[in-house]
């Protein structure tokens, strides 16, 4: 049985090159989601490592570079002024996503990670 959602991006390394691989099943907002994390790991420098374990033939993971690379992939795709904006409500959110290319998953984590929520309800709770 094929599975279209089992594999999103890889990163693959020849000599001095990477070429990333991804899934273009996945919609728009997901592959530019996919592809800017791989160019993250890239960017951060992360070393080539096999993509399975030998021992258990399970996927090798750094969990580390992996968490580096999330980060990084939200914070070029969502800027902390984008998030705020939104939080505020000087942006609807459909026209964030649009505007980005992002996700309703993605728009959200970067409210949560910015604090752009907090910071908003403060501002809100502040002015009456």
């Amino acid at each position: 049985m094929i599975e279209p959602d089992a594999f999103s991006a890889a990163t693959v390394f020849e000599r001095h090159k990477r070429i990333v691989v991804h899934n273009d099943t996945h919609s728009a907002a997901r592959q530019s989601s996919n592809v800017t994390h791989e160019l993250a790991h890239g960017l951060l420098l992360h070393p080539p490592a096999p993509a399975l374990d030998t021992a258990t033939g399970c996927r090798a993971w750094n969990a580390d570079h992996e968490d580096e690379a999330n980060w990084l992939t939200g914070e070029l795709l969502v800027t902390r002024e984008m998030a705020l904006a939104v939080a505020r409500g000087k942006v609807a959110r459909d026209d964030a996503m649009d505007r980005l290319g992002v996700s309703q998953q993605m728009l959200q984590w970067r409210i949560n990670a910015t604090g752009a929520a907090q910071r908003a309800a403060r501002e809100n709770g502040s002015s009456r």
